[in-house]
């Protein structure tokens, strides 16, 4: 079960980086959660996770996120939340 919640974080994490909207907020070793600093309107992205049925990220400070990776969630709804992130 941590493998799959290891796994699912750390696709999650690289992909959001990939995007160069995110840098990891610390460089640290994690098993499932994670926090990235970003360059958006936390308060506009969030809402669009909403709108699109996904909880993507506990806001931790003004600039950061805090991310989760489940055994349960799907690479699916990762890429969705990273397309979202994408097109703002």
């Amino acid at each position: 079960m941590n493998e799959l919640s290891y796994s699912g974080a750390h696709y999650l994490a690289d992909e959001l980086c990939a995007t160069g909207k995110f840098v990891m907020a610390h460089n640290q070793p994690f098993l499932n959660e994670f926090a990235v600093k970003n360059n958006c309107d936390i308060s506009l992205l969030q809402k669009k996770f909403i709108e699109a049925g996904i909880f993507g990220g506990l806001k931790i400070a003004e600039d950061t996120l805090l991310f989760v990776s489940q055994r349960c969630v799907q690479k699916k709804r990762s890429n969705l939340l990273v397309n979202i992130v994408k097109q703002l």
